[in-house]
């Protein structure tokens, strides 16, 4: 085959997938941009018709300025408002003067010192005074009939409604009896008129509701302030196994490669469901889990390669009996090579203590009745090194934010009740601070201490690490 024919060849091979590739993309080229169009209107139009369905509050300060938006909640001494052009904003109840709203809310009381119960929530139309938060109370009927009027359109004066003339009731006074002459002039007195009686017109008005029917609210009672359908929507919703979960995952890791090569690498996953998932209602469940790992290997040419391992699992499961008191069953696996521990296992129950929980802090102590099982590393007598252990544990577990920026700690101590050598404890803390987002730069240490380890090892094993840590919140 000549060069120019190879050419003609390539050309018409060329020319035919062209033709092949326009005819099945064409089609899709003409059809994508009225298609891609559709969708963005119609998801314009979702979002326009959300934003109108959305209630528009009106908050008036005392020096008379004024924003649009929606009351997101209250904790009695200040709100959060989202406002419609400076975002969420959180003002303090002693510079507003009044709130325009038509929605109903929920009054969740503060709750009470010790171990009492939580008075009723009050649930209605509010107005917001500078001594507290006056309620009207409405049935669960009449709020549903509050919100449906509020998402329609406000009615105009001739919509009215009006009671036919045909179905209008007049009162008449009974006939009397005159004499004829008096009858006569009436009849010759009274001006000409039509055939028909004008009739009254009736119309139907519902009397509104007005503040002066109320309860007044102190603020020092006031617990927490939430619209009435995410009231009702919490006492309501249904609960499974993926429900109410938060937590977050970091992991941290250090690789050195020289005359001495060494790696170093930590992970950290701590997982919490809360049931109601909400702070303002009373809790009734609650699980937890933990798992942290650190570990890492040195080796060096003529020297003997060091392998550090150190786990941590535990669970909990909490079964709340009263607004503060729970009942409480937990696991726990631990191993740690810098101690000679191959592994502890710890089955047990207890009760413990919610001593305070706020939308920032949360302080809790508990203590357990469990079963120990140790097991050490075989290089002196065995039987010495594994034990069967029945014990107690107390700990106390503190959380607090600042801001964007959490602190979390945990003390514990594990008592043996038929071995008094067979004493541990531990405790970590830890600092997030914030990145982007859910991202967080993360800051922890973590102490172990065996009271009777096996002979060669330290009785403290001290870490201290650096990482990123992701939020699933």
């Amino acid at each position: 085959m000549s060069p120019i024919q190879v050419r003609l060849h390539t050309r018409r091979f060329r020319f035919r997938w062209a033709v092949v590739i326009a005819a099945n993309f064409l089609p899709l080229l003409l059809i994508s941009p009225p298609a891609f169009a559709a969708k963005s209107a119609k998801k314009a139009a979702k979002a326009e018709a959300k934003k109108l369905e959305e209630p528009k509050e009106v908050l008036i300060f005392k020096n008379g300025d004024q924003i649009t938006g929606k009351l997101l909640n209250s904790t009695g001494t200040k709100i959060k408002f989202d406002s419609e052009v400076a975002g969420e904003i959180t003002v303090p109840l002693e510079n507003i003067k009044e709130l325009k709203s038509d929605r109903p809310f929920a009054i969740v009381p503060k709750e009470p010192k010790g171990f009492k119960k939580r008075a009723p929530v009050v649930e209605g139309i509010i107005q917001l005074e500078a001594k507290g938060i006056i309620v009207v109370p409405v049935t669960p009927e009449k709020a549903k009939e509050l919100d449906e009027a509020a998402a329609k359109p406000e009615a105009k004066p001739s919509e009215a409604k009006t009671i036919p003339p045909a179905e209008a009731k007049t009162e008449t006074a009974p006939p009397t009896t005159k004499p004829p002459a008096e009858v006569a002039k009436s009849i010759a007195a009274a001006p000409p008129s039509s055939t028909t009686t004008a009739k009254p017109t009736i119309v139907e008005t519902t009397p509104p509701v007005t503040v002066e029917t109320g309860r007044l609210i102190p603020p020092d009672q006031i617990g927490y302030l939430v619209d009435d359908s995410t009231y009702q929507k919490e006492i309501d919703r249904k609960i499974n196994w993926r429900t109410g979960w938060t937590g977050n995952i970091t992991t941290g890791t250090t690789v050195i490669r020289a005359t001495q090569d060494s790696y170093q690498f930590l992970t950290d996953v701590t997982l919490q469901r809360t049931i109601p998932t909400v702070i303002w209602l009373d809790p009734k469940l609650r699980t937890t889990f933990h798992y942290t790992q650190s570990a890492g290997k040195v080796s060096q040419p003529g020297t003997v390669t060091t392998i550090t391992n150190i786990f941590h699992v535990s669970a909990e499961r909490d079964e709340y009996f009263s607004r503060r008191g729970y009942y409480l069953q937990q696991v726990n696996f631990d191993h740690d090579t810098t101690q000679g521990l191959d592994l502890q296992q710890i089955y047990g129950a207890g009760v413990g203590v919610t001593f305070f929980k706020k939308e920032d802090s949360e302080f809790d102590v508990t203590a357990d009745l469990h079963y120990e099982s140790q097991a050490f590393n075989s290089t002196a007598d065995v039987t010495a090194l594994n034990r069967k252990l029945i014990g107690s544990m107390v700990s106390e577990a503190y959380t607090r934010k600042f801001g964007k920026i959490t602190f979390d700690e945990k003390t514990l101590a594990d008592f043996a009740w038929n071995d008094e050598n067979a004493f541990s404890a531990a405790g970590n803390a830890g600092v997030k601070l914030p990145l982007y987002k859910k991202l967080s730069f993360s800051l922890a240490v973590i102490d172990n201490f065996q009271n009777d380890p096996q002979v060669g090892y330290q009785k403290n094993s001290f870490q201290f690490s650096t990482g990123l840590s992701f939020s699933l919140q």
